[in-house]
């Protein structure tokens, strides 16, 4: 027993001291084996879901598109442990990313669903925002200023600034967007209150900025734009960048530093080809080749615009680029003397440029439409109000109509009153509702669908009598050259003067409206065709006298008039509105400024302009031409 228990006694000894040799090794492997295990317990367990939804929400953009996939696919699959307000949050980026893929019609069908389901305030906003970009983008602009038109008065319940200024940004984009770049920087200014802007807010808000104030034709030239350009560009936002330098650019050229243009475009076409975005390509490229054809590089000009037209329609939103990738390769067919090519390239421009015309005149009948339908909520609104109060005081009278019979009589006669003057004013707002529909807001004459019932039924009361009516179209000649070189206020005083002018030619049982942009039009009962020419050319000379000087700046406002009658093109509306516009364009072309009757035996031809005219079109006077 002694000599066993020395045995293992002399054993422990021997172990405790090959330990106490080697207990550094020992303990750097235990560490080892702590740390590997805390590391894989850590891997196991994910993080937070709401980390994960903040790096996901920063990551929303092109920059970092691959990374801000990844981020929602794994929110996705952890849905089930979101509580309610962070399961929207993940339905909203959802929808950000069917609308950064380019699939909108059901990005915003998300966001409507997500706004009408949420009870957040904030997350009602982002919603709504979203889904009026998405309009914005398929140049829905009645259903995105409608949109709009339900977020602003929300701005105040927003508590996150962020959101806030993400819906702001949004409604000024799209002000933008339909040309009222007056209401778009308020919403700016609003954007920039309080300060602390974030880099992606503070470039989004810099380029609706900047684009506001080329719409206005107040560009600034001291270095600003570029100054924006590399902000944006140092904060990943480089699709942003690329177009506030295209905004450089054409101010460039507009101030006729062509090779500054021109090394600036260069670079920005190859950058806008490789983010790959077929607006920005179509309008860095039209512009490229407008710069082109300048520096007389004819096959570098036809290359930069099929660049630009192949881009430009496959979105809705360029027609002022196709139009000018269009006008480039008309004008380089003609430089060289290609004329047929010449004449395809021009009918596809006229079509472009009519397609953009409809496009600022719809983006104008949206806005009309939106701002009358939020004028007439107002007003029922404020009836309902009104009838709210009314119903108030019938109650109190009921209450005490047993104890004062007459009090009652005195206050149902007030009730009376209410009534009696609310439907008075609804009347009112009717009917100027209604003339508001049938006018011209600019000029105050009838537009093109009043002119045209009205005519309609003037020329059936005329054929029914026997009686000769005349039609006479008219169209400034020069006015986009006014437009450009004066402004759009300018424009706009000389169509008001010229409405003033026409509406001192028409008796009470004419008809003049507007056709659209500067083109009139007068339809004249008991008027022969010599009676219509004579009328004609004293309007035209009127137009000609017009004093400008109170505009601030001095030109010439000139006239092409085209006449028929119904003796020469029948009692048919349509036809009347034909004839006369072949002898308007025949005007155009044979120098404007003066007046041409149709003349039904004339052989017709196809012209350049896609339209039909009258060879033999006579002219009765001539005069020279303000804007040659």
């Amino acid at each position: 027993m002694r000599t066993g228990k020395g045995r293992m006694g002399t054993t422990t000894k021997k172990t405790i001291a090959i330990f106490r040799s080697n207990r550094r090794v020992y303990l750097s492997v235990a560490l080892g084996v702590c740390v590997l295990f805390a590391t894989a317990a850590s891997a196991s367990q994910p993080r937070p879901i709401g980390m994960v939804l903040d790096e996901a929400d920063a990551m929303r953009s092109d920059a970092n598109r691959s990374r801000f996939a990844e981020l929602l696919e794994e929110l996705n699959h952890r849905v089930a442990e979101a509580s309610e307000e962070q399961s929207e949050q993940i339905s909203y980026l959802n929808a950000y990313r069917t609308a950064l893929a380019g699939s909108y019609k059901q990005a915003i069908a998300e966001a409507v669903d997500l706004f009408q389901r949420s009870k957040n305030a904030d997350m009602r906003f982002r919603a709504a925002a979203l889904a009026l970009n998405g309009m914005a983008v398929q140049a829905d602009y009645t259903g995105g200023l409608r949109q709009l038109e339900s977020i602003l008065p929300l701005v105040d319940q927003v508590k996150n600034i962020e959101v806030r200024r993400q819906g702001l940004g949004a409604g000024a984009t799209l002000y933008n967007q339909v040309g009222q770049y007056e209401l778009a920087i308020p919403l700016l200014e609003k954007i920039r209150q309080g300060g602390g802007l974030s880099p992606r807010t503070s470039c989004f808000t810099n380029y609706a900025e900047l684009e506001a104030l080329q719409g206005l034709g107040r560009f600034p030239e001291d270095g600003t734009a570029d100054r924006y350009a590399s902000k944006c560009e140092g904060n990943g936002e480089k699709l942003v960048a690329v177009f506030i330098r295209s905004f450089i650019a054409r101010s460039l050229k507009a101030q006729g530093k062509i090779d500054e243009a021109s090394r600036l475009l260069e670079r920005l076409s190859r950058e806008a080809h490789d983010i790959g975005y077929p607006a920005q390509i179509s309008q860095v490229d039209s512009l490229l080749a407008e710069v082109r054809l300048l520096r007389h590089d004819l096959e570098g000009a036809l290359r930069a615009s099929a660049s630009a037209v192949a881009a430009g329609e496959k979105t809705p939103t360029s027609a002022v680029s196709l139009v000018s990738a269009y006008k480039t390769q008309y004008q380089v067919a003609e430089t060289r003397g290609d004329t047929i090519r010449a004449l395809a390239a021009y009918k596809l421009y006229m079509q472009a440029d009519k397609q953009n015309i409809d496009q600022v005149k719809a983006k104008e009948l949206a806005y009309q439409i939106v701002r009358h339908e939020t004028q007439q909520k107002a007003q029922q609104i404020s009836l309902l109000s009104k009838q709210n109060e009314v119903l108030r005081l019938q109650q109190q009278v009921d209450k005490q109509s047993a104890q004062n019979s007459r009090l009652m009589v005195l206050l149902m006669l007030l009730v009376c009153g209410f009534v009696g003057y609310w439907a008075y004013k609804v009347k009112r707002v009717q009917i100027s509702l209604k003339r508001w529909a049938e006018t011209d807001a600019l000029t105050q004459v009838s537009n093109r669908h009043s002119f045209s019932q009205t005519s309609r039924n003037a020329l059936t009361d005329a054929a029914r009598d026997g009686e000769e009516v005349a039609m006479v179209m008219f169209d400034l000649d020069h006015f986009k050259a006014i437009n450009d070189r004066f402004g759009h206020g300018t424009g706009d005083w000389v169509l008001k003067e010229v409405a003033e002018v026409c509406r001192s030619f028409c008796r009470r049982v004419d008809q003049i409206g507007r056709l659209g942009g500067e083109e009139f039009a007068f339809l004249l009962r008991g008027y022969d065709a010599r009676s219509a020419v004579r009328l004609s050319d004293d309007c035209r000379a009127r137009l000609a006298s017009i004093d400008t000087a109170p505009s601030g700046h001095s030109f010439v406002v000139t006239g092409s008039f085209g006449v028929t009658t119904t003796a020469l093109s029948g009692y048919d509306l349509t036809r009347l509105l034909s004839h006369a516009d072949n002898a308007l364009y025949r005007a155009k072309r044979e120098g404007r400024n003066r007046v041409y009757l149709y003349e039904p035996a004339a052989v017709s031809v196809e012209s350049q302009f896609g339209e039909v005219m009258a060879d033999n079109v006579v002219p009765l006077k001539a005069e020279p031409a303000a804007w040659a």
